[in-house]
């Protein structure tokens, strides 16, 4: 039987406050329950403590009031739940009985215990794993996204289970994500839950290695952005006399021969300042699209590619992404050096304005201008960067002037 140790400390716990401490391994319990770990001492039944106020002779005189209101708690709800208690003889004192320990069989007799709430979410969960497990018993391994599941109605529910069921059977092949027509959900909804929709698919083996989340569920890669690019004259002239347009990046097979270099700058104004000398190509990234964008073009694995964007610490997540995407690519003017040379252009990240999770693939230099990112919330902002003609060239653009 698991026995849950009670608070540290001489702490009387009431019936509300024991409640308390079960809910917040209540998610968790909820989720070995619908499916208990292989490995691990089943959650039930379990055996709780009860913490317990000091009981020193002394503290039983001074808290003589207190004392009895927390027993007389636990007498209150004795009918509905398990308590074991036991008599003891205090100096000054005598006989007195005390709450000692909760037992439940079950995890229903602890949601019981909890309330209306946990009764409910509990029905909820089982349910709405179930619809997932009656597709194919190897997704009871969604046990933990329960709380998401649980969010879902019950339309969504049963058009989850046939949208699961059709990717496995192969149903999504050449087909648009928005165009899967299925009952109860809507032409984005796979979208817009797709992190769900791959765990899924992941634990029943369905989950294609494509570098696109669309492509990873079996639908067909949709390059819905434009990707704008300069060209030199040398390398490319346009009908109109203009090297500068924008393509959808499905629609280009390849570069001019001539290119050997593509420069991928993140914000408009920088693609704007500048056009790229003979052999090089400028992209402008828009931020986080580029890494889609970029894993569209697989030609471009057989070129050069930097990337300069800005000094924060959403501009060091793209660099990330772009390299997972295209292994060979450098930054230029994303490192320590630059950051320290700028400190006075320095502006801060805001809490609902910065990237707080991991950043893989960095170099020791993009580590140090990211250590400086974080340690403050600091950013630079990639237009207030001016490279100098040395780095100009080094890079292959020009300034308009």
């Amino acid at each position: 039987m698991m026995i849950l140790k009670r608070p540290r400390g001489s702490v009387a716990e009431s019936p509300a406050a024991l409640r308390a401490r079960l809910q917040r391994a209540w998610d968790g319990r909820v989720a070995r329950s619908i499916a208990p770990p292989a490995d691990t001492e089943p959650d039930f039944p379990v055996t709780v403590n009860i913490g317990r106020p000091s009981l020193t002779p002394d503290a039983l005189v001074r808290n003589q009031t207190g004392i009895m209101e927390w027993i007389t708690s636990w007498k209150e709800v004795e009918d509905r739940v398990a308590i074991t208690c036991e008599t003891v003889t205090k100096r000054r004192v005598g006989k007195i009985t005390l709450p000692v320990h909760v037992i439940f069989e079950t995890i229903e007799e602890m949601a019981d215990f909890l309330g209306a709430q946990a009764q409910r979410e509990l029905k909820i969960a089982r349910r709405s794993v179930g619809i997932l497990e009656g597709v194919d018993e190897r997704l009871r391994a969604m046990a933990p996204h329960w709380r998401r599941l649980a969010s879902l109605s019950d339309e969504e529910a049963a058009g989850f289970g046939r949208l699961i069921e059709t990717c496995r059977d192969g149903g999504t092949s050449n087909l648009d994500i928005r165009e899967l027509a299925i009952a109860g959900l809507d032409s984005k909804w796979a979208e817009t839950r797709s992190s769900m929709v791959r765990e899924a698919l992941r634990h029943i083996d369905c989950l294609s290695e494509a570098e696109g989340f669309r492509e990873q569920m079996g639908f067909r890669e949709d390059d819905r952005q434009e990707i704008w690019m300069k060209f030199h004259p040398d390398d490319m002239t346009m009908p109109l006399g203009d090297q500068e347009f924008a393509m959808r990046p499905s629609k280009i097979q390849r570069l001019p021969q001539r290119i050997r270099r593509v420069v991928i700058v993140e914000n408009k104004a920088t693609f704007n300042s500048y056009r790229p000398t003979p052999g090089v190509c400028l992209f402008f990234g828009s931020g986080n699209a580029i890494s889609g964008t970029v894993g569209v073009m697989r030609f471009l694995r057989e070129h050069e590619i930097l990337y300069w964007g800005d000094l924060d610490s959403f501009g060091m997540k793209i660099l990330s992404r772009v390299r997972r995407v295209m292994t060979q690519t450098r930054s230029v003017l994303m490192d320590g050096h630059t950051m320290q040379e700028h400190r006075a252009l320095w502006t801060r990240e805001t809490d609902d304005d910065r990237f707080t999770g991991d950043i893989g693939g960095l170099t020791a230099d993009e580590g140090a201008a990211l250590a400086l990112i974080r340690n403050g919330g600091n950013r630079l902002e990639q237009e207030r960067v001016q490279p100098t003609a040395a780095q100009m060239v080094a890079i292959g653009l020009e300034r308009i002037t």
